[in-house]
């Protein structure tokens, strides 16, 4: 899947969730030649999670779910924390690192997928919460604790 093949598929989605923000993170966005996957992150109109809310993200993030183009999958993560996130800047974000915050993906496994979280929660309807800091490890490591987050509102 290319960049502009993304786009329409957000596009698609959008229409149906129109008060969402859907915004493209990762290594794509910061043009890894060799990145795996198409990073989603998508922000809430309330930012808030409860039951009524759970059924909806299950059903946007369903949209995505088993998305797979050219060996690279989309990795969409609903995340209430991203719009303060994204105001940050660097040093910030860097006083920040060690923050919780809470992701939610959809998924149909039984067990709880492989993730680089600290816990992984199985809420309901192939919903899933992770709770990780807002710099996990494995981007630590590539030194993304110090630089603002790097992204593209699609």
């Amino acid at each position: 899947m290319k960049r502009k093949e993304v786009v329409n598929l957000v596009k698609e989605v959008k229409k149906d969730f129109p008060s969402y923000k859907f915004y493209a993170v990762g290594s794509w966005v910061r043009r890894n030649p060799n990145f795996k996957d198409y990073d989603i992150n998508i922000v809430p109109p309330d930012g808030k999670r409860s039951p009524f809310n759970v059924r909806e993200w299950s059903k946007l993030l369903k949209r995505f779910d088993k998305k797979e183009f050219n060996g690279k999958k989309i990795d969409a993560q609903i995340l209430p924390s991203l719009n303060k996130l994204l105001k940050m800047n660097a040093k910030e974000i860097k006083e920040r690192r060690d923050n919780i915050h809470f992701r939610y993906f959809y998924s149909e496994e039984k067990n709880a997928p492989k993730t680089n979280a600290l816990k992984v929660i199985k809420l309901k309807n192939n919903m899933w919460m992770s709770i990780s800091r807002v710099i996990p490890n494995k981007l630590r490591a590539k030194n993304l604790d110090s630089s603002i987050i790097q992204h593209k509102e699609l």
